[in-house]
């Protein structure tokens, strides 16, 4: 049964030293329990016992001690690259790893930079190796230990995980609430994350949990960037195929509900870029924008007022069409 990550990120509105203090304990507990990160690094049975770090043939220079499970720094080199589904991630995940370390006083700001610099040119993972086989695909964020990381996979958790018990189905629950908590309070920071990691994906699954958590950021960047989802022309079936086709009506209907979402919650732009999509052209976003902002509107006679100045006159039926 999968581990179910127990850290709260609730209370960390101390001082700056408490938040230094919790953010070094917290790089120690991920680097030393499996569970308190969505990544289990494990133990090291045949550790690398080299005497410096070296990265897919890049000497860093840094001294390659032994961090916990037996492992020296140059094995979680080698777990990041085992474990990660294409260059970007290897990367993300050595940060978060050194980022930990350097946390933690293991290594100093200038070892941290050396590896970070050697990740970036090593040909990992080696897609053209014998044996090569993909990783999973994987967020950034599930690599790292920091508050906004452990928020986003509880959140995460949440969207994928299916409880075996009710206790499970209430600590899952719990610690979303916790999550989506944290991420409001710090909404363009939580945006300009997700939107990085949003920007690598495809049309699916993470993707659509990516735009899920937008919107509840109360932020310009998440209201644009749904918005540009959204207003994105649909590729044909007949060039990517029906089921990517249908993945990219998903991705487009998920983020026209999340602008509105934010227009519900009190977010101006999200209501503007919700009547623009009324404007449309697109007769399919058209009529789903219309019965978003509708269906968003506590005074609906006003929310069709509204709607009927960015509707021409020959289009003034579909109003009547909503329920």
């Amino acid at each position: 049964m999968r581990t179910t990550r127990t850290v709260s990120v609730t209370r960390h509105v101390f001082s700056s030293a408490s938040l230094r203090v919790l953010l070094l304990l917290l790089g120690m507990l991920a680097l030393a329990s499996p569970g308190a990160s969505a990544f289990d690094f494990g133990t090291c049975p045949t550790p690398d016992t080299r005497p410096t770090v070296v990265v897919d043939g890049c000497n860093t220079g840094v001294r390659n001690r032994v961090v916990s499970g037996g492992c020296t720094i140059s094995d979680r080199i080698r777990q990041c690259a085992a474990n990660a589904y294409d260059h970007g991630i290897f990367v993300c995940c050595v940060a978060q790893v050194t980022n930990t370390l350097n946390k933690a006083g293991v290594i100093s700001g200038k070892d941290k930079g050396r590896i970070q610099s050697c990740a970036a040119k090593a040909n990992l993972p080696c897609t053209t190796c014998a044996g090569y086989v993909p990783a999973p695909a994987r967020f950034c964020f599930e690599f790292g230990t920091d508050p906004m990381s452990l928020a986003l996979q509880h959140l995460y958790d949440a969207y994928t995980y299916m409880p075996q018990s009710a206790a499970e189905f209430e600590q899952v629950n719990r610690l979303a609430s916790e999550g989506r908590a944290y991420l409001t309070q710090h909404p363009d920071e939580a945006a300009n994350l997700l939107i990085g990691e949003a920007s690598r994906l495809d049309p699916g699954p993470m993707l659509t949990f990516a735009c899920n958590t937008l919107g509840y950021l109360d932020s310009t960047q998440a209201v644009d960037y749904l918005y540009g989802l959204a207003s994105r022309p649909l590729p044909g079936i007949d060039s990517v195929g029906e089921v990517l086709a249908q993945k990219h009506f998903i991705l487009r209907e998920t983020a026209v509900s999340q602008l509105g979402r934010l227009k519900r919650a009190g977010n101006g732009l999200a209501k503007e870029r919700l009547l623009d999509l009324v404007s449309s052209p697109d007769n399919v976003l058209k009529r789903s924008a219309i019965r978003t902002f509708y269906h968003t509107s506590n005074i609906r006679w006003l929310a069709k007022h509204e709607m009927r100045k960015r509707l021409a006159p020959d289009e003034q039926y579909l109003l009547h069409e909503i329920y």
